[in-house]
């Protein structure tokens, strides 16, 4: 039983990281082991090959590891470790100020104002979703305004999901 490969991290917040890793035939159990550096560990069982650790403390230092369950009291080696230290405090506060969104309700077009990343944005994406999390558009960022058509949305609750390399903000918006 091979461990698994590929470990890594995304969507580090003040009290939360996302960790996945590769898909390994035959593997449908995974154990996940987290601890704040040298601390004790606190384990995981989860059938999918990604897993977001919540309830974390901001500008602390984890480390995380990954075992495959290949069934029949067979367990591969456990990964090297991956450690990730949580963002500070006042990161997410940062972020969500950085973003503004209106005119809200809107009726043909929302405008998403990005502030944050000096200006940058590569890899900034726009996510539209519906009440239910469906996502519904998806847009790159180039600029600093970016306008949404939402024109033929029916009337209703919708998210805008702001997603950086220092995380994602979500903000509501209505549609009349």
């Amino acid at each position: 039983c091979a461990a698994p490969t590929g470990l890594g991290t995304t969507n580090i917040t003040k009290e939360s990281i996302t960790v996945s890793w590769d898909a390994a035939e035959g593997v449908s159990l995974w154990n996940l082991r987290y601890r704040q550096q040298n601390g004790q560990f606190i384990t995981k069982i989860t059938e999918s090959h990604f897993y977001v650790i919540n309830g974390l403390t901001p500008e602390t230092t984890y480390e995380i590891q990954v075992q495959a369950d290949c069934g029949d009291d067979y367990v591969s080696e456990w990964t090297d470790f991956i450690t990730v230290t949580t963002l500070p405090d006042g990161v997410n506060s940062y972020m969500e100020n950085s973003i503004l969104l209106y005119p809200n309700p809107a009726k043909e077009v929302v405008n998403v104002q990005c502030t944050m990343n000096d200006g940058q944005f590569n890899g900034v994406e726009i996510e539209v979703l519906d009440v239910y999390g469906k996502l519904l558009q998806t847009l790159k960022v180039s600029s600093e305004n970016t306008r949404i058509n939402v024109s033929s949305l029916a009337n209703g609750i919708y998210f805008v999901r702001v997603t950086t390399e220092q995380g994602a903000v979500t903000k509501r918006f209505v549609k009349q």
